[in-house]
């Protein structure tokens, strides 16, 4: 009599295991487990600051490029208006 409770028991809470192991993987998957995860453990933020240095370092050197070709163009643009300035004063070299 009392391996036949033990053994009914047993069975009542192995379908109790699975009822709620089925529970755990929907609530798992219902709120969103992983995501609240990273925002706890910091991954999330670790990978936002590493995107938005990326992002920087990108965006820099199309910076620094496009203020080398404005440097380059205001070199060349001053070098028009010496030239220009020269040929209108006859190339008057004062030495």
């Amino acid at each position: 009599m009392e391996i036949e409770i033990m053994e009914r028991i047993s069975i009542y809470f192995f379908v109790l295991f699975i009822l709620f192991f089925i529970l755990a993987i929907f609530i798992y998957i219902k709120f969103d487990i992983r995501k609240i995860y990273g925002e706890i453990s910091g991954k999330t933020a670790k990978k936002t600051i590493e995107a938005m240095q990326h992002n920087n370092v990108v965006s820099t050197k199309g910076q620094r490029k496009n203020l080398l070709l404005l440097n380059a163009k205001t070199v060349m643009l001053k070098n028009d208006e010496i030239i220009k300035e020269k040929v209108q004063s006859g190339f008057h070299h004062v030495g």
